[in-house]
């Protein structure tokens, strides 16, 4: 069910992913240039957009006492309030990303080459991900994320992020194109 976000923001990636190839091959840009100044933006962006998610707690996680659990009301549409600690993944994403914007900073004083930030972000951002989306509660009815094989769309598509950030970074490590701006 896409139209109902069934692929949650990997959907959108994909999809900003087409688009922004489309846009680079037909005006003949530099892809991996231009992945990179993607990324080194959308990351922060990334990052400030999840405080939203947190703020209405609309990605909870299993119950938990860990220190960074926040109370939520899994039942805004009834009478009876049942307020329960969470894991919230919106507050765990933006974290992540805020970690991996503060990364970029420090690596943007350094030489790189064209793809760097496209490849580190695939692994950097996705592979937490994959994991994060363990802590995804179950137990929400209609907030329960779909599974196949005991994995959520966004695992599936984290594999394939890592791998294709792992082939980005080993293909063009040895590029002569190398900057530090």
């Amino acid at each position: 069910m896409l139209w109902k976000g069934g692929m949650s923001s990997i959907g959108g990636f994909a999809g900003a992913a087409i688009l922004g190839l489309y846009a680079i091959r037909r005006y003949k840009m530099d892809v991996w240039r231009y992945g990179d100044v993607a990324m080194y933006s959308t990351v922060p962006g990334w990052a400030i957009g999840r405080i939203g998610c947190f703020l209405i707690h609309d990605h909870p996680g299993k119950l938990s006492d860990f220190f960074l659990a926040v109370e939520m009301n899994m039942t805004p549409h009834l009478t009876t309030e049942l307020i329960e600690a969470r894991h919230d993944l919106g507050l765990y994403d933006s974290l992540l990303s805020f970690a991996i914007t503060g990364l970029f900073v420090w690596w943007n004083r350094k030489k790189r080459f064209d793809g760097f930030f496209l490849g580190w972000t695939c692994i950097l951002y996705f592979l937490p991900r994959f994991f994060l989306d363990f802590l995804r509660a179950t137990d929400v009815g209609t907030w329960s994320d779909t599974r196949y094989l005991q994995l959520t769309p966004a695992q599936y598509g984290s594999i394939m992020l890592v791998i294709v950030g792992t082939w980005i970074l080993w293909t063009r490590r040895n590029t002569s194109k190398i900057h530090s701006d």
